[in-house]
C-alpha cells in the first residue's frame, strides 16, 4: 500500500472528500480520531484511527478499509464513541458540527 492510497491525505485519489473529523485524544503528541468522508453521490463513510505523532492517521489505510454507513450509522457510531470517550478530551461542539456536516450531505440516509 502506497500513502498516496491514505484517503486522509488523499481523499481525491479514491474519489471522496473530507466531511469532518472529531479528534477524542488530548492532544498531546497523540491522535485519536474519527473521520468522515463522502464520495461523489453522497455515500457517507467513517473511520477510526489513533496513534502517537510519529505516524500519520490513516497511514495503513486505504478506502476498502473504510465503513460505508447511512446518516443514522454514523450518528450511532459517534454516539457510541462519545459514551466511552473523556468529555474533557474532545469538544461537543465540534461533535454537533460534523453531525451537522453529515446531515448536509443528504442522499445516503
Amino acid at each position: 500500500m502506497s500513502f498516496l492510497d491514505n484517503p486522509y491525505a488523499y481523499p481525491e485519489k479514491s474519489g471522496l472528500t473530507i466531511v469532518g473529523e472529531i479528534d477524542w485524544s488530548s492532544g498531546y503528541y497523540e491522535f485519536d480520531l474519527t473521520v468522515v468522508w463522502a464520495d461523489a453521490n453522497d455515500q457517507l463513510y467513517y473511520a477510526d484511527d489513533s496513534g502517537c505523532s510519529c505516524p500519520s492517521p490513516f497511514e495503513n489505510m486505504s478506502f476498502a478499509d473504510l465503513t460505508p454507513c447511512t446518516f443514522f450509522e454514523l450518528v450511532e457510531h459517534l454516539e457510541n464513541r462519545a459514551s466511552t470517550e473523556d468529555p474533557a478530551e474532545y469538544s461537543e461542539d465540534t461533535l454537533i458540527n460534523l453531525i451537522a456536516k453529515a446531515r448536509m450531505v443528504g442522499s445516503s440516509w
